[in-house]
Parts: C-alpha cells; sequence; structure tokens
C-alpha cells in the first residue's frame, strides 16, 4: 500500500485505480496510531478530512463525497495519492479497519517509561503557576494531550494561558477552563458540525504536526499571544537614569509624547538592530521581511539567513528558586544562538517580551536593589555598597542593560509603573498590549467634537486645532445661520474682531460650499453558477445591468464581467454601480478594478471605491471613477420582497440554480437543456417546500418559459430564462431604490425641520436615522467622543436580556401561554428617557454615591458589595471566561460598568449596594428633542400604517435605526488593497509599491497575501480616531431595560409565571397578563396594555387568525431557542394551529428538515427530544437543497490559497446542539 496513506478511514478494501485490483485491508497493520487520534478522526467527515489535510497536510490525501456512518449500507469512496480508490461496504456496527497514520502526532499515546517527561511536565506547570517561568514547551508524542491538560487544571490556578499552533507560531488559541474543556471532549465527540473554531483548528494542527511541540505560555501580565520581541510594557521609576537607548522610557515620559509616539513606530527588534549598526540597506529589508507587529522568536533563524547575519540573545525565562530549602529567588537566563556564524554578528537581550542591545548603563545593581533608600542621594545610581553606615561610590561597579532590566522585571513593584491607556498608545499598533486606565484625562479638543457639526466642519475643526472661544463661535453660527439671508451678516452678528470673520468667511468657502461629485448610477446583477471541477468556486456567465435612465443590457460568458465594465455608460466618468447584497458582485469586478478602498462591517461589503483603467489598443482610453453601493445596507429587505414593499410588478422567483451548477460546470456555454429534465431540476430544487409547493413552482417555471419565449423544438434556452429573469431583477432593484430614495427625500421635507436627505450618498440605514436625527436637532451640543473615553464609555453598553427563568429549561403541556411584547422598545426607551447628554465628559473627582446620583448622567466603573433581592431574571450581568454574556444574581466583588438607570434600577429592583471607582459625569443638561422627533416618527408611521400606504415602513426603519450608530463599535483592522507597482508617467517606468507600502506599514500589518498582481492586507488600525455618541446609546439601552425590568420584576414578585425573556418579549401565562396589568397600572398608574410607546400587547402571529392567539404547549430550551404550538379561530370559528420556532444558529429550514428526517415530520417531538438531553445534529444544507457560500480558496500547485476574491459553495455545513440545563418548576 501507498507509503502516503496517512489517515484511518472505514473501507473493506483499496482498488488500484489503474488496474481494478483489490487490495484487502485486513492485514492492514495499525502501526503506532494512536487511539485518541483514531476517534478523533474516525468521526470526522470527509469534507472535514480533506480541508485539514490540506491545510496541513497537503501532499496526504484528496477526500471526496460525504462521512461513511456506522449505521448504512452505502458506497463511498475516497482517493489516495490519485492511486488508491477505497469503497466503504461496512455493515452496521461493523469495527473498522484502521491504516496507520505514518504523518500524524500520536497525541493520545502515552509512551512506556514516560515517567520523566511527566515529571518534567510537572515541575514546568508549577513554575508557571508560580510565575517563575512565562512559557513551557510540551512534546506530545511524550505525553497524551489529555493527561498535559488533566495536570494543568491541577498544578496551574488563576492563570491566563495560550497555545501555539505548531504549523505557525504565530497562530494561538487561549487555554481558558471551557477551551481545555472543548479540546478534550471533542477527541470523544466529534461530530459534523464541530469542523471550524480555535478549538478544532488546534487538534489538527497538532494531530498532523509531524512530532512538532507547541508552545505553553501565560499572559497574566500581558495579552501579547508571541514568543518574541514587542514593546517594554512598563515605564521605568529610575530618578535621573535614561534608559531610553533600550527602549524603557521614564513614567514622566508622558509630559513629551511625541518621543514615545516616535519610538513606537517602529518594533523593537528593528531598533535594537538599528542600534547595533546594522546597515541602512538591511534594516529596509527587515521591514520588507518582518511584517507582523511583533517579531515572534521562532523567525530568527529566517530572519537572519535573509539579512546574512548572526545573531545571540540573551534572555530571562524567569527566576527560580536557589534550593527546595531556600525561597531566593535567582534567574533563569538562556543564551540562544540563530544563523550561519559570520563577520557580521550582533549581541542582544529579550526580556519580557522586549529586544534590547546589551550595552553598559550608569547604574549599579546596589542602587536598584535599595532604590527607596537611595534615591535621594545624589549620584546614588553609582552607590555599590555601603561600609560604616556611609554609601560608597564607584564607576566601577556598573552594569549592563540585562541586568538592569533584569532587576527591574525582579523589583518591578518598586521600580516599574504599568503603562496604561494613554492617547499616544491608543495612536500605536500596541494598543492590546496594556492593561488598565489609571489616568482618565483626554485632550478634549482632539477626543471630542460637536455632533451636529457637519464632516467637513469637524475636519476643519482639527485641521486648525480650535480653542474653546473660536469654538464657541462656531457652534454659534451653526445655531444662526438660519436667522440671515446673507451669510456676511450672520458672521458680523458673531462677531466684531476682523481676524475671527476672515477665518469663518475662509471655513464656509472651502468647506460649506464646496460641491459633491455627481455619479452616474447603473444597477447591475451577476448571475453564476458554482464549478463542481473546482472547489465549487463561483464563476460569472452573465451580467445584466439598467442604467437610471432606463438604458439596459447584458453581457454574457466567463469575461462578462470585464465587458461590463468596458462598456459602461461614457456620458460620465464617474459611475455609481448599484447591487443588492453588492459584496457578492463586487467579487467579479475585483480583479479588474485599481486603488480599491472597500468599506467593510464584520463580512459585509458596506461600499467601496475604486477607479477603472480602459485600455484599448495598448492606450489609456478612458479613467473611470467607481463607487459600489450596496441597496442592502440601506433597505434590509429580500429583492423578492420589494413588490410588497414598493408595490411594483414582479415575477415569483423560480430559478434552478442546481441546473446551471450542472451543466455549465461540464460545458459554461451549454444553455439548451432537454424541458424534461429542466422540470426535474425545477422540482429537485424546492423540494423542501412539499409537493403542492414544488407543483406550483414548477408551473410558473413553465409559464415564465412561454413568455419571455424561450423554448425552441423542446429544449429550453436556459440562458435566456436567466436573462430575463436577471432583467426583472435589475428592473426591480431601480424601481425599489428610486421610490425609496424619494420616500427618503418626502420625510426629509414634511419633518419639523426640513432637510434635504438623499441616499446616494448615504451608506447604511443607521447612518441614514443618524443623519435625520441630526436635521432635526437631536444632537445639538451633544457630542461625540473618542480616545479613552469612547473606550471607557463603551464598557457600560449592554444589550438586551434574552434568558430563561433562573437560566433553567421548561416545558409546558396543555397551558395557555402569551408572548407578551413592548411596543417599540428602543423608540419608545428615546421617547421616555430624559433626552440626550449635552456638553462633553468629565472625570468624576468625588465618587460619593448620592452625590454622583444627582449629576445629568453618569457612566462609572463599580465594585459590588451586596446583592439584596435574587431575581429569577436579574438585572445585571457579566461576561464568562468563553465571552458569552451570563445575567445572574452573582455579583458580590465582581466590578461592572454602568450608568445612572442601570444603578438606579439596581438599587430598586435588586437592593444592590455598590461603590464607585472611577468614571465620567456629564451635567451641562440635556437635548430633548429626540422625545419630539420620536414621537412625530411614531405617530406618523401609524397613520401611514393605517392609510396602507407603503412608505411607513420608512418611518418604522428610522425609528429603529435611531440609536444604532451612537454605540457603533470601532474597525480595529482595515483592509488595504496594495498593486504590487504602478506606473510612473514622468519615468515611464513600472515602480514597486508594495515594497514601499510595506516599509511604511510593516509594523501595523496584522497579515496579507497576493492575489493576482495586488496584495489584500488586514493592518491592525489605530482605534483613537473612532468617534461616536457612546453616552447615547449607553443610556437608550438602560432605559430599554428599565422598561423591561418594571414589568418583569413586578410580574415576579406577585409570582407570577413567566418563562423567558427575549429582550422586548416574555413569555407569560395568558390569564396572568391581567393581573400584571392590575397591579401595573397601581404602582405606577400607567395603562400597561395598548399599542402606545412604552405599551405592551400579546403578538403571537398566525396565518388565517382572527382571535386571540395562545400557545398550548411551549419548550423552553435556552436562550432564543424554543417552540410554542399555536391555537386560534378562522374566520368560521374554526380551530387553527401552527408553531412559533426559534432555534440561534438554526435556520428555519433545517428546523424542519431534521424533524421531516428524524422526527417524522414533528417539530414539537424534535425540541422534546433535545429537552431530554439528547444531542440533535442539524444539517444546515438540508441534504444539498440549499446552498450556502464562503469565502472561497484558489488552486496553486495543487494547494489551496485563500483568496478574498473568490466565492464558493459549502458542500457540508452541520451543527450539533443539546441542552443540559437543569429542568425548571414552578
Amino acid at each position: 500500500m501507498s507509503e502516503s496513506a496517512k489517515f484511518l478511514f472505514r473501507a473493506k478494501f483499496l482498488e488500484d485505480v489503474s488496474t481494478k485490483e483489490q487490495i484487502p485491508l485486513q492485514s492492514i497493520q495499525a502501526e503506532n496510531s494512536s487511539p485518541e487520534l483514531k476517534s478523533f478522526l474516525n468521526k470526522m467527515t470527509f469534507g472535514q478530512l480533506n480541508t485539514y489535510i490540506k491545510k496541513y497536510k497537503k501532499d496526504a490525501v484528496q477526500v471526496s463525497t460525504q462521512i461513511p456512518r456506522w449505521n448504512t449500507n452505502q458506497n463511498k469512496s475516497i482517493i489516495i495519492d490519485g492511486k488508491f480508490k477505497s469503497y466503504k461496504t461496512v455493515e452496521k456496527n461493523t469495527k473498522p479497519t484502521n491504516i496507520n497514520i505514518n504523518s500524524a502526532t500520536k497525541i493520545g499515546v502515552v509512551p512506556k517509561n514516560n515517567n520523566d517527561y511527566v515529571d518534567s511536565i510537572t515541575s514546568e506547570l508549577k513554575k508557571l503557576n508560580n510565575g517563575s517561568i512565562s512559557f513551557m514547551e510540551v512534546d506530545p508524542s511524550k505525553i497524551s494531550v489529555k493527561e498535559f491538560f488533566a495536570l494543568l487544571r491541577k498544578f496551574v490556578v488563576n492563570k491566563k494561558l495560550i497555545a501555539n499552533n505548531p504549523f505557525d507560531s504565530s497562530d494561538w488559541i487561549t487555554l481558558s477552563a471551557r477551551t481545555i474543556k472543548e479540546i478534550t471532549d471533542r477527541f470523544n465527540l466529534v461530530k459534523k458540525d464541530d469542523m471550524g473554531g480555535s478549538a478544532y483548528d488546534w487538534i489538527m494542527s497538532v494531530a498532523f504536526s509531524g512530532g512538532k511541540s507547541f508552545v505553553v505560555q501565560t499572559v497574566s501580565e500581558s495579552t501579547n499571544p508571541k514568543l518574541g520581541g514587542a514593546f517594554f510594557r512598563f515605564y521605568h521609576n529610575l530618578k535621573d537614569v535614561d534608559l531610553t537607548s533600550i527602549g524603557i522610557f521614564h513614567k514622566d515620559i508622558v509630559k513629551d509624547p511625541k518621543t514615545f509616539t516616535d519610538y513606537l513606530k517602529d518594533n523593537c527588534l528593528y531598533l535594537t538592530l538599528k542600534h547595533l549598526g546594522l546597515s541602512k540597506s538591511k534594516l529596509n529589508e527587515l521591514k520588507s521581511f518582518v511584517v507582523n507587529r511583533e517579531v515572534p522568536f521562532s523567525k530568527m533563524s529566517e530572519i537572519c539567513g535573509r539579512l546574512g547575519i548572526s545573531v545571540e540573545i540573551k534572555r530571562l525565562r524567569g527566576f527560580k528558586k536557589m534550593t527546595d530549602k531556600h525561597d531566593k529567588l535567582i534567574s533563569n537566563v538562556r543564551t540562544d544562538r540563530f544563523g550561519v556564524k559570520c563577520d557580521e554578528h550582533y549581541k542582544f537581550c529579550m526580556i519580557d517580551t522586549h529586544y534590547f542591545p546589551n550595552i553598559q548603563i550608569e547604574l549599579t545593581s546596589f542602587a536598584m536593589k535599595n532604590y527607596d533608600k537611595v534615591k535621594n542621594i545624589k549620584d546614588y545610581n553609582k552607590i555599590y555598597c555601603v561600609k560604616k553606615d556611609k554609601y560608597e561610590k564607584t564607576n566601577k561597579q556598573l552594569i549592563d542593560s540585562f541586568e538592569v532590566v533584569k532587576l527591574l522585571i525582579k523589583y518591578k513593584d518598586t521600580l516599574l509603573t504599568p503603562i496604561t491607556y494613554t492617547d499616544n498608545i491608543l495612536k500605536s499598533q500596541f494598543i492590546d498590549k496594556v492593561e488598565d486606565y489609571n489616568d482618565l484625562s483626554y485632550n478634549k479638543h482632539l477626543y471630542t467634537r460637536n455632533t451636529s457639526l457637519s464632516l467637513r466642519e469637524q475636519r476643519f475643526v482639527e485641521d486648525e486645532l480650535m480653542t474653546d472661544e473660536l469654538e464657541e463661535i462656531y457652534d454659534l453660527y451653526r445655531k444662526k445661520e438660519r436667522e440671515f439671508s446673507e451669510v456676511k451678516d450672520c458672521i458680523e452678528s458673531i462677531t466684531s474682531n476682523k481676524k475671527e470673520q476672515e477665518l469663518i468667511k475662509t471655513y464656509l468657502d472651502k468647506f460649506l460650499n464646496s460641491g459633491t461629485t455627481e455619479f452616474y448610477k447603473v444597477f447591475f446583477d451577476f448571475e453564476s453558477y458554482s464549478d463542481k471541477n473546482d472547489n465549487n468556486i463561483h464563476k460569472p456567465y452573465l451580467v445584466r445591468y439598467i442604467t437610471e435612465d432606463g438604458e439596459e443590457g447584458f453581457y454574457r460568458g466567463k469575461n462578462c464581467a470585464r465587458e461590463f465594465l468596458d462598456n459602461l455608460p461614457n456620458n460620465s466618468n464617474n459611475i455609481m454601480l448599484i447591487a443588492h447584497n453588492a459584496g457578492y458582485d463586487y467579487k467579479f469586478l475585483f480583479p479588474y478594478l485599481s486603488c480599491k478602498n472597500p468599506i467593510e462591517r464584520g463580512k459585509m461589503l458596506m461600499a467601496c471605491s475604486a477607479k477603472y483603467y480602459l485600455n484599448r489598443n495598448k492606450k489609456l482610453e478612458r479613467t473611470i471613477n467607481i463607487k459600489i453601493k450596496d441597496s442592502y445596507a440601506l433597505i434590509s429587505k429580500k429583492l423578492s420582497d420589494f413588490g410588497s414593499m414598493f408595490k411594483l410588478e414582479t415575477e415569483k422567483e423560480v430559478i434552478p440554480y442546481k441546473l446551471y451548477n450542472h451543466f455549465l460546470s461540464v460545458n459554461d456555454s451549454e444553455f439548451n437543456i432537454d424541458k424534461e429534465t429542466c422540470y426535474k431540476f425545477v422540482l429537485d430544487e424546492f423540494k423542501l417546500l412539499g409537493t403542492e409547493a414544488q407543483n406550483e413552482k414548477l408551473q410558473q417555471f413553465k409559464n415564465n418559459v412561454i413568455k419571455w419565449d424561450c423554448e425552441y423544438g423542446g429544449e429550453i434556452n436556459m440562458f435566456e430564462y436567466s436573462n430575463q429573469y436577471c432583467r426583472i431583477d435589475c428592473e426591480v432593484l431601480k424601481n425599489g431604490y428610486t421610490i425609496f430614495r424619494e420616500w427618503i427625500k418626502k420625510l426629509g421635507k414634511e419633518s419639523e425641520d426640513e432637510v434635504e436627505l438623499d441616499i446616494d450618498n448615504i451608506i447604511s440605514s443607521a447612518s441614514l436615522a443618524h443623519k435625520y436625527l441630526i436635521s432635526q436637532g437631536c444632537y445639538e451640543d451633544v457630542y461625540e467622543i473618542a480616545g479613552k473615553p469612547r473606550h471607557f464609555i463603551q464598557k457600560c453598553v449592554v444589550g438586551g436580556r434574552t434568558m430563561t427563568n433562573q437560566n433553567k429549561k421548561w416545558k409546558i403541556e396543555g397551558g395557555k401561554i402569551a408572548d407578551f411584547d413592548a411596543c417599540s422598545l428602543y423608540p419608545s426607551a428615546m421617547f421616555l428617557g430624559d433626552g440626550f447628554l449635552m456638553g462633553r465628559p468629565k472625570i468624576l473627582k468625588h465618587t460619593d454615591l448620592k452625590s454622583c446620583l444627582k449629576l445629568d448622567g453618569i457612566f462609572v466603573k463599580c465594585l459590588i458589595k451586596s446583592v439584596g433581592i435574587k431575581r429569577h431574571f436579574p438585572l445585571a450581568s457579566s461576561m464568562t471566561e468563553s465571552g458569552v454574556r451570563d445575567f445572574t444574581n452573582d455579583l458580590v466583588g465582581k466590578v461592572l460598568f454602568l450608568d445612572k438607570q442601570s444603578i438606579l434600577d439596581l438599587q430598586e429592583f435588586q437592593d444592590v449596594d455598590l461603590e464607585i471607582l472611577s468614571g465620567y459625569y456629564f451635567d451641562e443638561g440635556r437635548n430633548t428633542k429626540i422625545k419630539n422627533t420620536i414621537s412625530y416618527l411614531y405617530e406618523t408611521r401609524k397613520l401611514k400604517k393605517a392609510q396602507k400606504n407603503p412608505i411607513q415602513e420608512i418611518y418604522k426603519l428610522i425609528m429603529n435605526s435611531a440609536y444604532g450608530k451612537s454605540i457603533l463599535k470601532p474597525i480595529d483592522t482595515q483592509t488595504d488593497i496594495v498593486p504590487e507597482s504602478t506606473y510612473n508617467k514622468k519615468t515611464k517606468q513600472y515602480e514597486n509599491k508594495w515594497n514601499d507600502y510595506l516599509s511604511k506599514n510593516y509594523n501595523y500589518i496584522k497579515e496579507w497575501y497576493k492575489v493576482g498582481n495586488e496584495y489584500i492586507v488586514k493592518k491592525h488600525k489605530t482605534i483613537d480616531d473612532h468617534f461616536n455618541n457612546a453616552q447615547v446609546g449607553v443610556e437608550v439601552l438602560s432605559k430599554s431595560k428599565n422598561i423591561m425590568n418594571r414589568v418583569m420584576c413586578l410580574g415576579e414578585d406577585l409570582k407570577l409565571k413567566m418563562y423567558t425573556q427575549d429582550t422586548d418579549s416574555i413569555h407569560i401565562d395568558y390569564d396572568e397578563v391581567e393581573i400584571l396589568r392590575q397591579h401595573y397600572y397601581k404602582k405606577y398608574n400607567t395603562e400597561l396594555i395598548g399599542k402606545e410607546m412604552g405599551q405592551f400587547h400579546i403578538d403571537f402571529d398566525l396565518e388565517n387568525s382572527v382571535g386571540d392567539i395562545w400557545a398550548t404547549d411551549c419548550v423552553f430550551l435556552g436562550k432564543k431557542c424554543y417552540i410554542d404550538k399555536l391555537e386560534s379561530r378562522d374566520k368560521n370559528n374554526k380551530p387553527i394551529y401552527g408553531h412559533h420556532i426559534r432555534m440561534k444558529g438554526v435556520p428555519s429550514k433545517s428546523i424542519d428538515y431534521t424533524a421531516n428526517k428524524k422526527f417524522n415530520g414533528d417539530v414539537m417531538k424534535l425540541y422534546e427530544s433535545l429537552y431530554e438531553g439528547n444531542k440533535v445534529n442539524f444539517d444546515l444544507l438540508c441534504g444539498g437543497a440549499v446552498d450556502m457560500f464562503q469565502t472561497g480558496y484558489r488552486n496553486a500547485d495543487d494547494k489551496l490559497i485563500k483568496d478574498c476574491s473568490k466565492i464558493y459553495t459549502m458542500n457540508e455545513f452541520h451543527r450539533t446542539l443539546s441542552f443540559n440545563y437543569e429542568e425548571g418548576i414552578f
């Protein structure tokens, strides 16, 4: 058998592909195979094996088809090295035959006589725990992963640990208790849905590491997850001692921020080698090679080879006890040598993840060890001993920098001050290395700005470094500009100072009067197929377009994207390309566009600016400025919903995508298909809908074929069918977008303060709502914040509570349950709140709780001292180690970030006693215009809805999106797309742009890879340039929770049966709603039930219902995972039934598919099975009936290379769920 058959599978025989000779497998021995790894790999799907073998062992094997399940007799096959084929024909409960895993590490085998290694590991773990070492190496061939983690749990307590990927020392995972459990459990419990995630990746990296060790490292004092050099995380406290030559700064450096900022531009290895005399050319080479912001220790040999140097690094690995009987700590020092020894040899040091040169420092060890005693003595740094009560000084006892830094670390409590968040750190790429806030002060001119100022004004403010007086003048101008018909008169009314008048006039001429470039709109849509012969990568075969003037056309074939760009309308060189879900269509244009500048939010492309250079006959004929716009970011509805939303005539959506995938994968020009074959594909496309719906879709398909004249001699021209389908989509998009644009303009004109709003210049619905609120004066004198105040206040952001009662699972049979919903919760919070806080945040000087609560607004860091009332639905929350928000009563001793409303709720409803530690406050009053604005939107929407006017959707959109932008998180990475070279018109030569870019940005780059002639760069972005109104968003969220708390805490005090809260809804006994209403009115003198803001209503939906709707049976498994069996009456007073289903992370189609396949179509039984603690596997692709896409790969030398310009269809996607919570009983 081939030596490279390197993994396990279940089979009876191998077949030689060329000779068809069958080779029995029973004779093949499972030599040196790992039981732990066997169990792990045997439970993987072929798709999972294929992914990871290609990732970690690219020459090992190619795997095809699906998982060979034990309880089926299906024939499955895999190809090994292109030579052997394995057939799986295993009967139920037959034991598998295991092929030797030659290249996989024996991570589950505990070798004989390994006691010495286990003892060594135990000793190292103890040192990790006591802090005498910061990292250790683990050889998985000498100790099993399970045993190692068992020892780790036993000997390491309260330490944050990480472990690296043996294949890539820069790739790490956290070893939290949850991750350790996940890793160890997965060896026995791997399911098809487990593929992906850091734990899974880490297992595979160890499995295929070929015996490589992995590193375990502590991060208790640093968030730096790499064994390598970064910046020193402390200031030193040594008086009159300059350590800047080794990259360590005195704590007073905060008074000279420029020096520290300049230092942070380059990493410490670069600065060290520069100090030691490395040539300029080699320093530039170093920048081109070391592209990460940190320099991993594991890369040092590679660095030396590239630079043609050798290095000797003396490093401190920690401190250890002198003997078991003596507690005195001695340093654990090691010297590592890298590179082939040569004349160009450099010696330097590394301590606490910091590289620095080993040079003499004017300092003695005595002075450092006795610093507090000698620091006030002149020339204390030269004191080397005490003789007869007199300090002796000398220049001969000075120590080198290694000893200095070693002693700094050893006596860090006295000699060092941790670097905390400062404006300079926030500007650097080392943001994640600092630990906490000591100083909340900030530059108010750089880190706050008046929200009501336009973006151009804000930039002017920043450019001119405005004074308080000048800023007041600008604010005054904005308030008074409408009172005057002439700008000159307005300016003179503000100030008589000629210089200030001129400055304002210059500002107006430069910014307010500068027009915006108009772009000609083209609406477009690609049709593509998933190429089965090329990793299911999506390839376009058609692009259709329609211009804003109604001109339309199409291009077909594999070059359709370029032809589309070549023939863009020539009436403008500024073109706006608009598509629905433009991130998909953008992939096909990506290779042909230049100067791309994408704006992304998560995985979604919001917009992109670019240039297209049209060359004909090797000459540049035209340069087109392009903006790609995603209409979905503004209109978050499926294109198929545009018909009902905008009252457009549309065709029913019937297109058999699988037909195109099948035939175009074989022949990309084959479009005439036998009509009976087409019918079969149509039925297969919609098989999840059931027979009746399938037949309706088929009939609609036939109608479309006739209407679009697509049938010729018993064959259907499927290209023409697709072309007409795409034409309709483009028309619907254009018409819907145009109507939406007019609605927004009408909204602006009809508002209390008339405003021009044009969605052509707005990216998202959140931005649209934010601009609208600004136009209505809601943000006058309300400041945007950045830097430390934004970062601190944003810690107070807590979303809506989602949980079951006491976090238990509940089951109701034969009951009557209501879904009790708040009306427009977030608009209600803005309407019922006190308005938006005005002015800038100020630092709390006094932390007395009663005094702080008298202020307009506070955002504070608090210590919880006691919780008087334990709630079934607790009000406060904290983040678990796994990053999940947990609403809990277990708060004593915890530190929370809270605003004023949150504190008041905790006092009123849970009798919480707390201490304020630090924070910000506002005391300049509130802007209350938001109350009138929301009221206008709400009432107008009700009126439009009663009139069945579809424009009501706009008012709903603005209300629900109004607060979102205020707490928008910063994007901490940015994507740069850099061409390898550019043409210089002056020199008439191509110049290497990539090297220049790399040299300037190398320390900010997170990762990069090449696509064609461009580099896709993920770069660490400074976060201090992100402004938002965090104080506004925090208070809106807190007020929304207050609305819910008043209802739920009252219900709990009345001992009413409430089962779940899902942000704005409560599952409660139907008959107890009236009891709750009565007591709510008595307590708050407010009617609870109704359709006004702040009120609640029962809100189940059931098709054809004309009466009350309730749930008779319910299963509540956990947050956002439940089912209600609904009952109501139709117009004939006959009972009708239905379901209200939620399963976070699992689409409804997959739930129905799983219920049909495993529970005879009974979805209640599916939930009951989960309730009983069983695991249920959900196929999110529904047996291939549903397509899901992911960013794909491209082939290069038979290796899969990541390529963001590609999309591929997933072969399988599973999730396995189980709920092991305690059962709840009232």
